[in-house]
């Protein structure tokens, strides 16, 4: 009988040429992707730095130098007091009130709010015309609203439902929030 031989290790093939280069050329292009990203990354940084230096408080310190600024003419100081004034509205509170103030038959669609001076104007829905007058009259009865008045109305039909679009003007005034 003749010797088994059962060899299950063979000897490995040697690596191509082919594959080296494949190998080489892998590594450069991660060689290069690392490099833009670290590039990328010190940029963002940069940027970070920049806008917290930019976002500090007036009176901090600042470490860049920057362009002196030009005072504002009196129209531009108005203006911008104008602009200060309505963004220190405490808006989230006379939004809640409005709503709160909107029964389930009344559906607010539109507010507009140009400013403090400008009256509030606001655009809503309802079933019955005794429902828009009973929003108007529960706004009147706010305390942070000076006059309500229903502007005008009209009736539409919205999704084939006869509805009565309304529009009231607010002057926010009375006990400030």
């Amino acid at each position: 009988m003749k010797p088994l031989h059962i060899d299950f290790a063979r000897a490995r093939p040697s690596a191509s040429p082919w594959a080296w280069l494949g190998l080489a050329l892998g590594a450069g292009g991660l060689a290069l992707a690392l490099g833009e990203y670290l590039g990328a990354q010190a940029q963002w940084q940069q940027a970070r730095e920049a806008h917290e230096r930019d976002a500090a408080p007036a009176g901090a310190a600042r470490t860049g130098s920057r362009a002196p600024v030009a005072p504002a003419s009196p129209e531009a100081s108005r203006a911008a007091a104008r602009a200060q004034l309505a963004l220190d509205q405490p808006w989230g509170r006379l939004l809640a009130e409005l709503e709160s103030r909107a029964d389930a038959p009344v559906a607010l669609l539109t507010v507009e709010a140009p400013g403090r001076a400008a009256p509030m104007r606001l655009i809503a829905e309802a079933r019955e015309m005794n429902h828009a007058v009973a929003y108007v009259e529960s706004l009147r009865g706010s305390p942070l609203v000076s006059t309500a008045t229903l502007a005008s109305h009209e009736r539409r039909e919205a999704d084939g439902v006869p509805v009565i679009r309304f529009t009231v003007e607010i002057v926010w005034g009375g006990a400030r929030p």
